[in-house]
């Protein structure tokens, strides 16, 4: 009987590559800077993923506030933007809890999204996880 046995035990290269492929907190933490970095800079841009503007503040809201940058106020909810990695998932969003009315709106307040996937993120993700599994 003529028998082949090929073992992967011992190949350097493959072994790395198991080990990154049973392990993506890694490149999990990399998603998360990522995605944490874009809703931040979307504060900057005073605009939703799309790219869209956030609706300009009433005069009535101008009036009572210190500054006329667009949910900026004390920096807050901005700097309450932070993820979390877990074994198989990475979760982003704001401590700060009355995110959710600035990101849906409210009958009294129109929505200013700031959390959301750019038209370039689903690459941009993979590339990260292309990059993890290669090396």
């Amino acid at each position: 009987m003529l028998e082949i046995n090929v073992s992967t035990n011992g190949v350097r290269a493959l072994d790395d590559v198991q080990r990154r492929l049973k392990n993506f907190r890694p490149a999990l933490g990399e998603v998360g800077a990522y995605l944490e970095r874009k809703a931040k800079l979307r504060f900057v841009k005073q605009q939703t993923p799309d790219g869209t503007k956030w609706a300009p503040l009433k005069p009535s809201t101008l009036l009572s506030k210190k500054t006329n940058t667009i949910l900026r106020e004390t920096g807050n909810l901005v700097n309450s933007i932070a993820f979390n990695v877990g074994t198989d998932e990475v979760r982003i969003k704001p401590s700060a809890e009355y995110g959710i009315f600035h990101q849906t709106g409210t009958k009294h307040m129109v929505a200013r999204p700031f959390m959301g996937f750019e038209p370039d993120d689903a690459a941009n993700i993979q590339q990260i996880f292309e990059d993890h599994i290669g090396g």
